[in-house]
């Protein structure tokens, strides 16, 4: 039986895959005093790039910003859990490979 996973060690999840693929933790750009950035239609101004948790429907997709690319189609939350795991075990596999040539 898996187990139940909160919201709160999704997104921890998903800021770790943020941390080690290089993208800033928090999608939305913000200045020195902390505010957040518009453009010129006053939309605010996001990192490109950032993966972040898109729940919809009674299930939550991995999505990455940028032309909202879903990375990972709409499931539970905890068989997206698992999803990132490996998304992040092949990623530190795929480091070890590159520092071993």
């Amino acid at each position: 039986m898996q187990k139940n996973v909160t919201k709160n060690e999704l997104q921890m999840q998903v800021d770790l895959l943020n941390k080690i693929t290089g993208n800033p933790l928090e999608m939305w750009k913000r200045n020195d005093k902390g505010e957040y950035l518009r453009d010129e239609n006053g939309r605010m101004q996001f990192h490109l790039g950032t993966f972040i948790l898109g729940y919809a429907n009674g299930g939550v997709a991995l999505e990455r910003k940028g032309g909202s690319q879903t990375v990972i189609h709409r499931r539970s939350k905890s068989k997206l859990m698992e999803s990132i795991s490996h998304i992040i075990i092949g990623w530190g596999l795929g480091r070890e490979d590159k520092q071993n040539d």
